[in-house]
């Protein structure tokens, strides 16, 4: 990128390990201790970008007529963007 992201994109899954992990919590925490879990905008003013957004979206992936296959649009994954 020739600019700094300012948007943090994740799935509901990334964003749930990433809001646990022991060095985030304890890098917003007061108290330095490494248990309990860090909030968007906390995150966000670590991470140094203006907001993250989290996709929760289920989707259909069964064939038409099939039984309901619900899985997570959004895997693991993350993207770093520049929104003006």
């Amino acid at each position: 990128m020739v600019m700094d992201a300012n948007i943090l994109v994740l799935g509901r899954p990334a964003w749930s390990a990433l809001r646990r992990h022991p060095q985030i919590v304890a890098a917003i925490s007061t108290s330095g201790t490494d248990k309990g879990r860090a909030t968007l905008q906390a995150a966000a003013e670590l991470l140094e970008v203006s907001e993250i957004v989290v996709g929760s979206t289920w989707v259909n992936r069964a064939r038409p007529g099939q039984a309901v296959v619900r899985t997570r649009a959004w895997g693991g994954h993350a993207a770093l963007i520049r929104r003006e």
